[in-house]
């Protein structure tokens, strides 16, 4: 588990100058956005919220993915979504037609970005991790309990 822990945050933190450096959305933007009453859907997906919040509330909504101060790689995070099909994933279960047409946005862009790429991750970094298919719901008799992983504390 270690191992892929660290292979899944090198992924992330690895430097790769393919998209330009997009402008930080401003933490009050990014709260505004977390705490509107019912789900968080962009483009018809309805994104993780409880795993969003947990993210961000520590991080006082501060941009993670946006921004020169963003400790998180994207180009290198987008570069694996497009990669994911050697794994099996399908890249847009993970927004990324969704983050490319943000990309070169700017203002609400920013924040949909911002959330798009922290949802992507929650997602690809569990898929990676335990796999997408629950097992016990196609077999009956499947008797191995899946490893527990939060891709929250993982990011």
């Amino acid at each position: 588990m270690a191992q892929l822990r660290a292979g899944l945050a090198g992924l992330v933190l690895m430097a790769l100058p393919a998209i330009a450096l997009a402008e930080a959305p401003a933490p009050e933007a990014m709260r505004a956005a977390l705490e509107v009453d019912g789900e968080i859907s962009i483009d018809g997906r309805r994104l993780d919220r409880a795993s969003l919040r947990r993210f961000y509330e520590p991080r006082q909504h501060a941009a993670a993915w946006l921004g020169q101060a963003a400790p998180l790689d994207r180009a290198n995070f987008v570069a694996a979504l497009r990669a994911a099909p050697a794994h099996g994933l399908e890249p847009n279960d993970y927004n990324l037609a969704a983050i490319d047409a943000r990309e070169a946005g700017g203002g609400r862009a920013g924040v949909e970005l911002e959330l798009l790429l922290s949802d992507a991750w929650f997602r690809y970094a569990t898929h990676m991790r335990v796999g997408r298919v629950d097992m016990a719901s196609i077999e009956d008799d499947w008797v191995m309990p899946p490893t527990p992983f939060d891709a929250v504390a993982a990011l």
